[in-house]
């Protein structure tokens, strides 16, 4: 059984994540009017009505059914805007706080340093195996060989 663990997760998982929120999110929310709105435009005998409108970014829907209301709902631009980015704003944070952390600059006198596996394992600085290197100097570019 394999655990829940946000530091395995590579991006594609947290995009996948994301995908998968915003897609429960219009089906929790939308679902319920959706499913009402086809049944009103396929079943011939019934008779109603849909209204949709934005307003002094007020977003309104409403569906009625043989004069009745049969389901109404409205919300502002910025509830639309928070519900849809800040819960994956923060499972990102959550992401991002449980990676593990790569030191971005290496101690001194390690850089270009391999491992040599026929030496078991010693660190050999200069391996033949890398390219030359290239290094900005005043506007051109030198070729060194490590």
């Amino acid at each position: 059984m394999t655990s829940f663990a946000l530091r395995r997760w590579a991006p594609r998982h947290l995009l996948l994540a994301w995908c998968g929120y915003w897609l429960a999110l219009v089906v929790a929310v939308l679902g319920l009017p959706a499913f009402m709105v086809w049944r009103l435009t396929h079943d011939p005998g019934r008779h109603g009505g849909v209204q949709a409108g934005l307003t002094n970014d007020v977003v309104a829907l409403t569906v009625t059914e043989n004069g009745a209301v049969r389901w109404a709902g409205s919300t502002t631009l910025l509830v639309i805007a928070l519900w849809f980015a800040l819960p994956p704003l923060l499972l990102f944070v959550a992401w991002w706080r449980a990676r593990p952390v790569h030191d971005a600059h290496p101690p001194a006198g390690t850089a270009g340093e391999r491992a040599a596996p026929l030496l078991g394992g010693a660190r050999v600085p200069g391996s033949a195996a890398g390219p030359a290197r290239t290094t900005p100097v005043g506007g051109s570019e030198r070729v060194r060989s490590e």
